[in-house]
Formats: structure tokens, C-alpha cells, sequence
């Protein structure tokens, strides 16, 4: 009987440990329960869980690298479930997740479902959406990504409208002709032109009607424009335009239509700096030059006149000068002409203000060469440093050009991407892109005059920023010369 006790006793023990391992072991994990909570229609269970997997962060500073982008998204079934989840869950969770960088690099199409619901559930977020859409391109399906900019080109704001088909010229150039020609009749004017304008620049084979004489007049400003450069041997529409109010920019129109364009070789206020200049005394030269307010780019193309030792003797005098100012011109004009940079590099090394350090970056970037300690000098660095009492960004973007990187420099300049852009947003002068852009860039609609009105001026801009989203990447540098070509086939490099 004892014996019996005994066993039984110990069965029971034993039944008793085993319960107590299973709910040890069998029993889900903190992580696992904490994964289900996640995907729970439970508000507060999955806030619970929200909070959980920010760590070491919070819901409202998740971090630089929270456990959810750590352990969860590397893991094929959570991404999987994260694309089926319930609309509500995962708005819930991209509330909280969606602003981190890792997100749209680890998940994409999460990112992509992410967005076309907040389209759908707030749709006053559109502007925010476009935005981010372009941070996925390329990354999910075509179609996927194009319908979700149809979306955007219908929405209520008309600034997102506008930017809806320039991100799709951008991103599917001639593909997103029928997206663009949706809102040539668009009730707001500003997209209607700004449509009219990109589709000029695609000149797609067979035409629109363009009722110039009922339309808006800013619409009907880039209506003829789109005849005067898709149908240049049409003049038809000059004559009845000239007793309307579109009469103020019918020059400009006219030069277009004849291409009467700016080339490098139109020099125009260079040239009248040039001759106040005393040339024939290099360090009077560098005296006058570096005394005013200037731009070193300005400087530098004004020099393109000179020749061999002439260019080096002003230069050289420009580095002996007793000012920062006449150091960093010098330096930047060294770079643009390709004089070397063991001059570039003394001067750096005798003068440690930062503005004349700027420069030499600036100037060893156009030489094609790095200095000591330096591993890389990019136009985005230049344009980084930049500002209105230091290295001036109008100088950056001149380098930039030179160098062969224009994505970056019109880019910054003429911001295609950019939401609401409006004249005066543009980070170029009038003055400086009609020096600057024909210097490096033919064909652009820039005319060589008839310009002066204040709406030709507008229509200028707007037409050169809808030939940048058309044509943005399509360009291939001659680093010799200095120039660009349109290549259809290739994306921009460097020659």
C-alpha cells in the first residue's frame, strides 16, 4: 500500500511538473503575444502593442531604429500580413511607423497600401502623399504607382492636381501624356497652363485643340506657346492676339516660334561689366572685381575672354589680393577654366576662412579633382553649405552645371517636385538663368529678347521648368566643352 502511495505521489508530482513546463513553454511568448496585439481590432490591445514594438523609443518618437523595423518587418509573414490587414490596423500602424526612413526601405508595397488608403480616408492629405509616393518610385509596380497619381490629378487642391502630372512626366515621361492632357481643361487656370506647358515640351505626334481666344489669359499664354514651339511655321494666331491682352507676351512668343534662342555664346551683360574692367592691369583687375558685390560665377564667365597667360596673370592676381573676397572669385575662376588645382590648393592652405574654403571646393569640383583629406566634393554639398552671407548657392549651382551634375543643380533651381511653386520660388535671378542655363544647356525656351513684361518674364519661367521635368535626366555631359546634350536613350552621366 505504501508502495502504491508512493507512485502515485510521484505520478502526481510529475503530472504536476509537466503542467507547470508546458505553461512554461507551450504558452506564446511575450514577442509572439505582443505580434498578435499588433494586427488586433482592440484599440487599446493595440495600442499596447504599438508601444511594445517602438521601443527603445514611444509611439511619438519611435527612435532611430525601433523593434518594429529590428525584428517584425525582415519577416516575410509579417509583411504579408501587414499588405491583408484590416484598413483601420494598418493606419493605425503607419500612423505611428509610416514617417520612419526604414519603412519605405524595407516595406515598400506597405507603403504603397499605406498611402492609397489615406487617399481614400483623408483625402486632404494628398499633398503629403505625392510627396512621399516619389520616395517608392520604382519600387512597386508601374500601374500600381500610376493609378495612384491619377488619383492625386483629381484631387480637390489644384496645386496637388498640377503636381500629380508633373511627378508622372517625371517619373513616366511621354507615358503620362493622357494623364496630362486631363487637366488641359481644368477649371483652375494655373493647372490648365501648367498642363498646356507640359504638354508643348512632349510634343506628342498629333495636336489639341487650343481655344487661346475663350480661354484664361495665363492659359491662353501657354496655349501659343504650345503653337509657337510644337508648330513653329504657324503665325496665324499673332496677329488677332496682338489686340488682346495676351499682347504683352507676344514677343517673347514670336522669338520662340523663330527660335530666336540664348546660346552660350550671347554674353550680353558680361560684356558690359567687361568694358568698365581695366583688363590691361591684372591687379587693378582684381582690385575693381573683388570690391563689389560681384558673384564669382559672374566673374568667371565674364573672364571666358581671355586667353592663356592673360587668364592665368588675372587670376593669379585675384589670389595675391589682400582680401578673402578676391581669393575665393580667384579660386572658383581657376576651377571653371581648368587652370590646375596646385594653385586652388595654396591658397587653401593660406586661407582658412570658411567662405574661401567653400570655394575651393567649389573649384577643385569643377577641376575634377579632390584636394588632400577630401574624399568626395558633390553639388549637393555645395548646396548644402550654402547661404545668403557665405558661399552663395547661385555660385553652387554654376559649379554644379559645370561639373556635370544638372539633376542636382536644376533640381535645387527649379524645384520640379516642388507642391504650390510660384513665381518667385526659383532659386536663379532672372538675370543669372539667362547667363547661366544657355551657357551649358542649348535649346532651352529662353529667348534672346522680348522678355521684359513681367508676364513674359512668368511664362519664361514656367516653360523652362516644364522643358526641366521633360527632359530631367536625359542629359549627357561633355566635360571638355562643358555642354550637355539631350541623349533619349541614356540618363544623364558624366563624359
Amino acid at each position: 500500500m505504501k508502495r502504491f502511495l508512493l507512485i502515485l505521489i510521484v505520478l502526481v508530482f510529475l503530472g504536476l511538473l509537466s503542467g507547470l513546463v508546458a505553461l512554461r513553454f507551450l504558452q506564446p511568448s511575450e514577442d509572439e503575444r505582443q505580434l498578435e496585439a499588433l494586427f488586433s481590432a482592440d484599440e487599446t490591445e493595440q495600442y499596447e502593442a504599438l508601444t511594445y514594438w517602438a521601443q527603445p523609443g514611444t509611439i511619438d518618437d519611435p527612435g532611430p531604429l525601433p523593434r518594429f523595423f529590428r525584428e517584425l518587418t525582415r519577416m516575410s509573414e509579417v509583411r504579408n500580413r501587414l499588405l491583408d490587414t484590416d484598413p483601420e490596423v494598418l493606419m493605425a500602424i503607419g500612423d505611428v511607423f509610416g514617417s520612419h526612413d526604414q519603412w519605405t526601405a524595407q516595406i515598400p508595397w506597405v507603403h504603397f497600401r499605406w498611402l492609397d488608403l489615406r487617399l481614400t480616408e483623408k483625402p486632404e492629405t494628398a499633398a503629403v502623399i505625392l510627396g512621399e509616393l516619389a520616395m517608392i518610385h520604382g519600387r512597386v509596380p508601374e500601374e500600381f504607382e500610376f493609378d495612384l497619381l491619377e488619383r492625386l490629378a483629381s484631387a480637390e487642391d489644384p496645386d496637388v492636381r498640377l503636381a500629380a502630372i508633373q511627378h508622372s512626366v517625371l517619373d513616366f515621361g511621354s507615358e503620362a501624356e493622357s494623364l496630362v492632357a486631363t487637366l488641359l481643361d481644368d477649371p483652375h487656370p494655373p493647372v490648365a497652363r501648367g498642363a498646356w506647358l507640359l504638354l508643348a515640351m512632349l510634343d506628342p505626334p498629333y495636336g489639341y485643340t487650343a481655344r487661346w481666344q475663350d480661354a484664361p489669359v495665363e492659359v491662353g499664354e501657354a496655349m501659343l506657346f504650345a503653337s509657337a514651339w510644337t508648330n513653329p511655321e504657324q503665325d496665324g494666331w499673332l496677329e488677332p492676339a496682338a489686340q488682346t491682352p495676351l499682347a504683352e507676351v507676344l514677343p517673347y512668343l514670336d522669338a520662340i516660334r523663330q527660335r530666336n534662342l540664348l546660346t552660350a555664346e550671347d554674353r550680353g551683360e558680361l560684356d558690359r561689366i567687361l568694358s568698365v574692367l581695366p583688363v590691361d592691369d591684372p591687379d587693378a583687375f582684381a582690385t575693381t572685381a573683388s570690391s563689389g558685390t560681384m558673384p564669382a560665377w559672374w566673374l568667371s564667365r565674364t573672364m571666358e575672354v581671355f586667353e592663356g597667360a592673360a587668364m592665368l596673370q588675372h587670376c593669379e592676381a585675384l589670389l595675391d589680393h589682400d582680401t578673402t573676397r578676391a581669393h575665393w572669385m580667384g579660386v572658383f575662376a581657376i576651377g571653371y577654366h581648368d587652370l590646375g588645382t596646385d594653385l586652388i590648393a595654396d591658397t587653401c592652405a593660406d586661407d582658412l576662412d570658411p567662405i574661401v574654403q567653400g570655394y575651393c571646393r567649389a573649384g577643385r569640383m569643377m577641376a575634377g579633382e579632390l584636394g588632400p583629406g577630401m574624399t568626395t566634393v558633390t553639388a549637393k554639398h555645395l548646396i548644402d553649405i550654402s547661404s545668403p552671407d557665405g558661399f552663395r548657392l547661385v555660385d553652387g549651382l554654376f559649379a554644379a552645371l559645370a561639373s556635370g551634375e544638372s539633376t542636382t543643380a536644376l533640381d535645387a533651381a527649379l524645384q520640379p517636385r516642388a507642391i504650390g511653386f510660384r513665381h518667385g520660388d526659383e532659386a536663379l535671378t532672372e538675370t543669372a538663368r539667362r547667363l547661366i542655363l544657355p551657357r551649358f544647356i542649348p535649346g532651352l525656351p529662353l529667348a534672346r529678347s522680348g522678355n521684359e513684361a513681367l508676364r513674359a518674364e512668368a511664362l519664361e519661367l514656367d516653360a523652362l521648368r516644364a522643358w526641366w521635368i521633360v527632359h530631367s535626366g536625359r542629359l549627357v555631359f561633355d566635360s571638355t566643352l562643358r555642354r550637355y546634350r539631350i541623349d533619349d536613350a541614356t540618363v544623364e552621366q558624366s563624359g
